[in-house]
């Protein structure tokens, strides 16, 4: 309704909805801001943990990564030669073998290097290391004849040191490791042998002698316990067999026309090793993924 006043002039219209609109708009844009201002955040804290969820931690020992280490221990050394062409029956005595075995227990010390990948509680690694000894053993024969003055056959084995390249796998429980070996030996071994002949109460002495490096393969369990998170304590039970080696040499007992005959001889060998070590493992282990 329109009111006019003394002088006819119209008042100005005043507009209710007008100002309750403006009035509506202002208190939606501070809502819409404070409800923003608390679900953004919360959103974006349910998205960082959907994106990046903690890594579960195995339960059991870490062995993933290098070392390096010592060892020790005792081993027994078991040789066989063979005399295949009758050299000290044919020649000196029908009552000589022909061939010799011995076993013979010694000790040895060593170096080790190795790595090692981790998945779960399960091991995959590789390893090599390398052990000293000076074992060696003897077998004597003779024909019984002839007093103090006898035919004799005297035959040696020596392991002057030995190695492995080997892979290993293995479970982890608790802060153990246990598994099994295998891969190639390497050796330095060797043999003499020595006859003598009595003629005319004349003691005549030939001798053979063979020193050589031997390649084998190598089977075996072991531990490794996880003393600290870089000091490891491990045993081994080790069995290793290398190839036959036949070697030849001419034989001046044994004369064709005056010529010397050429006598071959087989020689073999196999080690069992019972050892104890201390491993020192680098920081960080690799823990595998795939």
């Amino acid at each position: 309704m329109l009111v006019h006043d003394e002088a006819g002039i119209e008042p100005p219209i005043i507009s209710f909805h007008s100002h309750v609109g403006h009035h509506m708009k202002k208190l939606l844009i501070a809502s819409a801001a404070l409800v923003a201002a608390y679900a953004v955040p919360a959103m974006a804290a349910d998205m960082a943990v959907k994106v990046a969820p903690r890594p579960v931690v195995p339960a059991c020992a870490q062995f993933g990564g290098g070392y390096l280490g010592v060892h020790g221990g005792g081993l027994v050394h078991e040789w066989n030669w063979a005399d295949n062409y009758a050299w000290a029956r044919n020649e000196v005595s029908n009552t000589l073998p022909d061939g010799a075995h011995s076993t013979q227990s010694g000790y040895e010390v060593g170096v080790r290097a190795g790595y090692d990948w981790q998945r779960g509680c399960t091991v995959f690694g590789v390893l090599a290391d390398w052990s000293w000894t000076n074992t060696s053993s003897s077998r004597y024969f003779t024909d019984g004849q002839g007093g103090l003055a006898v035919d004799q056959l005297l035959v040696r084995g020596k392991l002057d040191w030995y190695g492995t390249v080997r892979a290993r796998t293995g479970i982890v429980v608790d802060s153990l490791l246990l598994y099994t070996t295998g891969g190639f030996a390497y050796a330095r071994s060797g043999w003499t042998a020595s006859v003598t002949d009595i003629l005319n109460n004349v003691a005549v002495t030939e001798t053979f002698a063979n020193r050589q490096y031997e390649w084998g393969g190598v089977i075996g369990v072991g531990t490794e316990w996880a003393w600290t998170s870089n000091w490891t304590v491990t045993s081994e039970f080790l069995y290793m067999r290398f190839a036959n080696k036949e070697s030849t040499f001419n034989s001046v007992l044994a004369l064709n026309n005056g010529n010397p005959i050429a006598k071959p001889f087989t020689f073999q060998d196999q080690v069992l090793v019972a050892r104890i070590g201390l491993n020192y493992r680098f920081s960080n282990p690799v823990v595998a993924k795939y």
